[in-house]
Formats: C-alpha cells, structure tokens, sequence
C-alpha cells in the first residue's frame, strides 16, 4: 500500500483521529510501521535521577503470573514488539503462545497497570497517536490521561512499572515519574493491510530524529 493511501486509511478509520480533528503530523522523521517498540522519555518537570534512569529505557514484558504479563522498563535489553490493529483500534503483541491486548486495567490497589491482557482484547482507542505539540508519536487515546513509572527495583537491572493516570498533572510519589511512550519502527512480520502505525525512524533525546 502507497503511503498517501495508508495516511487516508489511517485518517478515516482510526475512531481517534476522527475525534480529535486537530491531530497533525508535524516535520518529524516519521514513517507507517507494522512492527514498532515503545521507547520512554521522562517529563522535563520530572526527578532528574530518575529521568536518567529511564533515558531510552523499551517497553518490556515481565512474567506476573497467571496470564496476564505487566508492561515494564527495563535494561534488560529485551525490547517487546506490538502493532496497532486498526479493526479493533487497539494495541496489540504477538507472543509464541498467541497474540495478546494491551489494556489499561481496572484500579489495582489505587493504581491502573499498563499490560498485557489475557487473551487478544486489548483497551479500545489505544495506539500511537500525535499532535504538533508532541516530540513523535506516542502510546495515547481519546481519553488525554498520562502514563508515568514507578521504580520496582534498582540495581544492574533496574526495572519501571508502568501506571496510567486518568487525568495529568496527579501528584505522584518520590519513586515515580510522568513518561512519554514513543513507538519506533522495528522489524517484523506483517499483521494485515489494516495493522499499522506511525512510527519514528529513529529516537534521539526523547524525540524523533528531524527529517
């Protein structure tokens, strides 16, 4: 498929757009990816220490337990891989046990987790989105909440949990931070004509590399 045709598609059919007119692509490096990772980028108002930790930190997976697997960070170095899925409009990743939904869950002891779900039902409106005022685009949907990490354990593997705020600006706790979840292009097999997303090439400081 043409780019031009894909950007139609995109426009039309992603219920996030069509809610949110004043969606742009601004003169970013960007590209429409089948394949992307979620690559983090700490707020500038955030800990200093605790941005550093983050910095270029990918979204990995992190066994839980039973079926369902939270969404971390981690240097670790084993990035996850998801797609968007434009019929479902939601997020999604391709595991050897099946394909799985990324949900936004209900609240968990006052916090709501970033995850994988069960089974491939994933949060509807849930994909990378952007506007002019973004650095690329990011993991976000209609409801304008914010995601932010907490600090689960420190060391030589350090490891972020994510956590979604319904609305911005929350107070959060000394081991936690506002991030922003930018998805990048990253190999893979194809999920269908209606699976893509717009993607940064590449990722420097918190923003895609300026074309």
């Amino acid at each position: 498929m043409v780019p031009l045709v894909r950007a139609i598609l995109f426009l039309q059919l992603w219920p996030i757009a069509a809610a949110a007119p004043q969606l742009v692509v601004p003169q970013l490096h960007l590209d429409f990816c089948d394949n992307f990772q979620l690559i983090a980028h700490a707020h500038s108002s955030s800990s200093s220490t605790l941005a550093e930790s983050i910095k270029g930190l990918a979204v990995s997976l992190s066994d839980t337990g039973g079926c369902g697997k939270a969404l971390v960070l981690s240097n670790s170095g084993d990035a996850a891989s998801f797609y968007f899925d434009m019929d479902s409009t939601s997020t999604k990743s391709e595991l050897p046990d099946g394909i799985r939904g990324v949900v936004i869950s209900d609240f968990i002891d006052g916090r709501r987790e970033l995850r994988l779900g069960c089974d491939s039902t994933g949060t509807p409106d849930l994909g990378p989105r952007i506007t002019t005022q973004d650095p690329g685009p990011l993991l976000g949907s209609i409801a304008e909440g914010q995601f932010y990490a907490c600090q689960s354990r420190t060391g030589p593997t350090s490891t972020f949990k994510l956590f979604y705020n319904d609305t911005k600006g929350s107070v959060l706790p000394n081991s936690c931070l506002n991030v922003s979840l930018l998805s990048k292009k990253t190999d893979g097999s194809s999920h269908g004509e209606t699976s893509f997303a717009l993607c940064c090439l590449d990722i420097v400081n918190g923003s895609c590399i300026v074309s």
